[in-house]
């Protein structure tokens, strides 16, 4: 599941807040930083 639809789904901010725990931060070989939920695709 993609980002936007995780965030789009979630009804109330409880759940928004259980998604954004969930996020991981990474740098990217050429320096690039991006964010992801691990478990999505």
């Amino acid at each position: 599941m993609h980002i936007e639809s995780v965030f789009k789904s979630a009804s109330n901010i409880v759940e928004f807040e259980t998604v954004v725990n969930k996020v991981k931060e990474e740098i990217s070989f050429f320096g690039y930083r991006y964010i992801y939920i691990p478990g999505s695709s």
